[in-house]
């Protein structure tokens, strides 16, 4: 299933991606909580390949701090704390402000993509341009 559906989106690209063709796809009676339920396993996903990359980066440093001080064993608590430093990082670069407006844009779309289906191109567009917007705006200031 995870082939079609890939090779669907390879063939007709869409903004939405696979849950706008799992949308497409699916029963008409299933169709709105399959969609639902891709959308929120594809933010899981990312979720947790930013989180995996963040782990992997703190192993390397840790790695090539162990190359240059060969007397330093780096226990688990310290390869957490950096871990939790690098996340730290990332997020002082991301102010809380915008995070909230983020999720408030994302509430938006999705009620308004879940109900109003024949508008749903129409909301991609303005919710990327939204967040183009406040990004650029954030890295003005």
């Amino acid at each position: 299933m995870a082939f079609s559906l890939a090779e669907i989106c390879a063939q007709y690209p869409t903004s939405a991606g696979a849950y706008y063709w799992c949308f497409r796809l699916a029963t008409p009676r299933s169709r709105v909580l399959l969609s639902w339920i891709n959308g929120w396993l594809t933010i899981v996903g990312v979720w947790t390949i930013t989180l995996s990359v963040t782990f992997g980066t703190a192993q390397i440093l840790v790695a090539g701090v162990q190359i240059y001080i060969e007397e330093w064993v780096p226990t688990a608590w310290q390869t957490c704390k950096i871990i939790h430093s690098w996340c730290q990082r990332i997020s002082w670069l991301i102010s809380c402000h915008l995070d909230l407006i983020f999720v408030g844009i994302v509430l938006i779309s999705s009620v308004l993509g879940i109900t109003l289906d024949d508008y749903l191109h129409l909301i991609d567009v303005c919710s990327t341009k939204s967040c183009l917007s406040l990004y650029l705006l954030k890295c003005s200031l």
